[in-house]
């Protein structure tokens, strides 16, 4: 049986996490159409991935956002020393 597949964009009003040990449930929450909302309008997508994939779907969202990442390292203090 196939599943259903329903690509309307939505706008993102929500979301929630929970660590489950080596796993992180993800639940975001949209809606379709433009305010006011009532609780049926609030769509959910409950999503489980392992953290390695949290990790790579964060570091999408900040260069996809043109954001710089605040978790960079710092240079080490020989680099800074020699740095141009």
């Amino acid at each position: 049986m196939a599943a259903k597949h329903d690509d309307q964009p939505g706008a993102l009003v929500g979301w929630s996490s929970q660590d489950l040990g080596d796993r992180i449930l993800l639940r975001l929450e949209n809606v379709t159409s433009p305010p006011p909302h009532a609780s049926g309008d609030v769509h959910c997508a409950t999503l489980l991935m392992n953290k390695q994939q949290a990790v790579l779907l964060g570091e999408y969202l900040y260069k996809a956002s043109g954001e710089t990442d605040t978790h960079r390292r710092r240079p080490g203090l020989i680099d800074r020393l020699f740095a141009g």
